[in-house]
């Protein structure tokens, strides 16, 4: 895991992301047609030179995204290409930082936010200084004073915003800044429509934070698809 780390710090994409992003084209440009499987982890690691972690990091990618099925015992297979070139662009300007999203606003920036996430916490955790931890301590303390819904919305939103500004990777820092009021409108959303009690936000995110002291890529990634498999099962049971 060290050489992968190594390479977080050589260039803007990660190992994931070259296995995800020649998968997504292989699959557009169809030489896996829908319905067929794609090779195993073990061929993947071997065709690409990349170790399970990074494989498997660009399939729940691919998962998440609706474009491949991963049955359990059996393999991967391909659902089909349309959420590859995706709907038309939503009016984003017409969402508001703290109203509730639609149910399919809701997935898309779920999906979203999962899939920059996913580098930018571990783009953090490699650059991290002592200093940017004792900054998401602060925040942290934050979220414990808040009193309502809305202040813990925003602590939580400067939680992600610290981390996306402080990942190294400007245009990470530059989407975040672009869809304020889309992800404050998600983060809302999730407080109210999720019941999540301050407590919970809270052990959360000091639990986040140590993942991210551990400078642990596959730990993080481990702890970040653990977390939005569960938040996929809560939008299913929606």
């Amino acid at each position: 895991m060290e050489g992968e780390n190594m390479e977080l710090l050589k260039g803007k994409l990660t190992l994931a992301d070259n296995v995800y992003n020649r998968l997504l084209t292989e699959i557009s440009n169809g030489v896996y047609s829908t319905g067929e499987q794609l090779p195993s982890e073990q061929n993947l690691c071997k065709l690409y030179g990349v170790s399970k972690t990074s494989v498997r990091s660009a399939l729940q990618r691919l998962e998440v995204l609706g474009i491949i099925e991963t049955l359990h015992g059996k393999g991967s297979y391909v659902k089909g290409t349309a959420s590859v070139s995706g709907p038309q662009t939503p009016n984003i300007a017409e969402i508001q930082p703290y109203q509730l999203l639609s149910d399919k606003d809701f997935e898309e920036v779920w999906q979203f936010r999962y899939g920059m996430e996913s580098q930018a916490l571990t783009l953090f955790s490699v650059r991290a200084t002592e200093s940017d931890f004792k900054a998401l301590d602060e925040i942290v303390r934050r979220m414990i004073d808040t009193s309502t819904e809305k202040d813990l919305s925003h602590a939580t939103f400067d939680y992600y915003s610290y981390i996306y500004n402080h990942c190294g990777n400007r245009y990470i820092a530059n989407t975040m800044n672009l869809y304020q009021a889309v992800l404050l409108a998600y983060i809302y959303t999730l407080q109210i429509t999720r019941k999540q009690s301050r407590s919970a936000v809270v052990q959360f995110h000091i639990a986040k934070t140590a993942y991210l002291r551990k400078k642990d890529a596959a730990s993080i990634l481990k702890f970040v698809t653990e977390e939005n498999v569960l938040h996929m099962k809560q939008i299913g049971n929606s």
